[in-house]
Order: C-alpha cells, then sequence, then structure tokens
C-alpha cells in the first residue's frame, strides 16, 4: 500500500470512527445494552437522521455526523497545509473557527473566548489535544520523533497545556506516525510510549500518574487475556477508573512529509 492510500485510510477511519462513536459517547456498559442490544456494529439507521437519543435535545446529532474530534483535526491540517511547519499560533487561527461542541466547561471554550490565536494553556489534561494529533503524524515519519513530539505539543497547548495532554498527543502522533510508516504493531506500541515518554520533559509535573505507564499498563493487561469480552472489560475498566485520581481519568473517557 502507498503511503497517500496509508493517508487517505487514516482521515478515513479517524471520521468514521468518530460519527459511530458518537452514537455511544459517555454511556456506560449498561447504557449500550440498553439502546443497542445487538451492540454497536456501525452506523444505526439511515444517514442524515437523527440519533435516537439525541431526539428533541438542544443539538440533534445525526447518524453520521462527525464532532468536534473530525472537525479540531482537519483545521490542524488547515494550518499545516499552509503554513509548511507546526506553528500554535497557526493551528490557533483555524481552531478559532471550530464551532461544533463549544459551550462552557470545555477547553476550546475559554480558548475562543480569549480571541486570541497565539494563547498557550498553562494546564488542561483532558483528551481535546490528542484527538486532533493525527495531522502531526501524517507530517512527520517516525524517524524523526524530536521533532514529532515538538509538532504534537503545539499542536495541544493553544487548549491543553497539562502533561498528561501533551503527552497523550506526542503518543498519538507517534501511533500514527509509525503506522503510516509501515512499521509492524509492535513497533507502533514502542514508538508511541518513547513519545509519551519524552514528551515529559516538555511539561513537567510532579503527579506519580502519567500517560506513559497508563498505555504500557494497558497494553499489559490487555495481551495476557486469550479473549477480549467486553463485559469483563467494562468492569475491570470501570473499576480500575475509579481507583484513579479525577484528572488521570480525563484523557481516556496532508502537509509534506518531511
Amino acid at each position: 500500500m502507498r503511503f497517500q492510500e496509508r493517508v487517505i485510510g487514516c482521515f478515513k477511519a479517524l471520521a468514521t470512527g468518530d460519527a459511530i462513536g458518537k452514537q455511544t459517547e459517555m454511556f456506560s456498559r449498561a447504557d449500550v445494552q440498553q439502546w443497542y442490544p445487538g451492540g454497536i456494529t456501525g452506523f444505526h439507521g439511515q444517514p442524515g437522521e437523527v440519533i435516537p437519543r439525541y431526539a428533541g435535545k438542544r443539538y440533534e446529532w445525526r447518524i453520521g455526523e462527525t464532532t468536534d474530534d473530525t472537525e479540531q483535526t482537519l483545521a490542524v491540517t488547515r494550518a499545516l497545509l499552509r503554513e509548511g511547519r507546526v506553528s500554535h499560533k497557526a493551528i490557533g487561527r483555524e481552531l478559532l473557527q471550530c464551532k461544533k461542541s463549544l459551550h462552557p466547561g470545555v477547553s476550546l471554550w475559554a480558548f475562543v473566548q480569549s480571541g486570541d490565536p497565539s494563547r498557550i494553556a498553562s494546564e488542561g489534561g483532558g483528551c481535546g489535544a490528542a484527538m486532533r494529533t493525527a495531522p502531526i503524524g501524517v507530517f512527520y515519519s517516525s524517524s524523526r520523533l524530536d521533532e514529532l513530539i515538538r509538532g504534537a505539543y503545539e499542536c495541544a497547548i493553544p487548549t491543553h497545556g497539562g502533561q498528561m495532554a501533551v503527552c497523550a498527543a506526542a503518543a498519538v502522533a507517534g501511533a500514527v506516525s509509525a503506522a503510516l510508516d509501515g512499521r509492524p504493531s509492535a513497533e507502533v506500541l514502542t514508538v508511541a510510549i518513547r513519545a509519551s515518554k519524552e514528551a515529559e520533559t516538555l511539561q513537567p509535573s510532579g503527579e506519580a500518574a502519567t500517560i506513559t505507564r497508563s498505555i504500557a499498563e494497558i497494553y499489559s493487561d490487555l495481551v495476557r487475556r486469550q479473549h477480549l469480552i467486553a463485559d469483563e472489560l467494562a468492569h475491570h475498566s470501570t473499576a480500575a477508573g475509579a481507583r484513579q485520581p479525577a484528572h488521570d481519568r480525563t484523557v481516556y473517557s496532508g502537509g509534506t512529509r518531511r
């Protein structure tokens, strides 16, 4: 498969997974079973129809509709295409145009309210940075990890300045880049963990918990299981999440490639 085909597949998969995931966003395992007894197998309904759980709500999300995950990913992509490099200010200018899921309580809200594309967030440990960082993995080869990590940092800081968010962004960018380079799955994981670990130095933290450790522990748990059973994973993940500090849990809820 050619590199260009992998990139197209990356963006298609991101948008498709985003839209499918919206059907059960924030659901517990019990909620999923209530609304979708047979489980999620793709889009449940005709494209353009209102997702049943959103009928009559303030915003009626549609089947097949992408969310702010895809919107912000495309914003980052536009910034890279225009600038030919990674710049938090250029990314910030594009993020100011994003409107989906924009409301008080989300990190993008404070950024848009400031109206300053060069703003750098001093905190923020949620998943908003990781969800939009795939284009950084497209832009930089995994053989240029230092530049990739710096790019993930620049991509994160307009809205997310906490170590967990920055490291999660670096891990995603590293994994995407390694996959696009055609590396085997074990190496994709290795690159992601290394990117996360090295990104810790960009935003030092006194916390013992790190994204790097979480990725390694989750993988270690999954690889030991002979069978992946949804009910067991849901129970295990809920119990593990309850033992973590709240800020630890928040993360989990094509330019020129030079």
